[in-house]
């Protein structure tokens, strides 16, 4: 999910592992249209709402059903994605786990998150706008 998030928003790492459950959730559990990015985890501290594709939000849905099963806290204070201790996860554990990812997927070299994302926004500019 964090992947997925991460990809369909371009977040940065440091506001994923920030977001709480009402950042992306209405109160009943109904994933909202737009991330809503607080100004203590956003970069320059500008608070920002961020849409999302219509792939993530089929798997906000499903992720919430897991969430709740999972006695993960679902309240609005809650953090959104947990570690299997059922806290925040950090971002030394996103990371591990991007790199993780990378291996298993036969890639010769390491990217960070960060570099994807960019690499990412990058290629999808130049395809959508002709590389001007």
């Amino acid at each position: 999910m964090i992947f997925s998030l991460a990809f369909g928003t371009g977040l940065r790492l440091a506001e994923l592992v920030g977001l709480n459950v009402s950042d992306v959730y209405f109160p009943e559990g109904k994933p909202r249209a737009r991330v809503r990015i607080r100004p203590e985890i956003a970069k320059g501290g500008r608070q920002a709402d961020v849409f999302h594709l219509d792939a993530v939000l089929a798997k906000l849905r499903r992720f919430w059903a897991v969430k709740r099963c999972s006695l993960e806290g679902t309240g609005p204070q809650a953090p959104l994605l947990c570690s299997q201790s059922r806290v925040r996860v950090s971002r030394r554990r996103v990371q591990s786990a991007w790199r993780l990812a990378q291996q298993r997927a036969g890639s010769p070299t390491y990217n960070t998150l960060t570099g994807f994302r960019v690499a990412l926004e990058r290629f999808l500019l130049d395809r959508d706008h002709g590389g001007g």
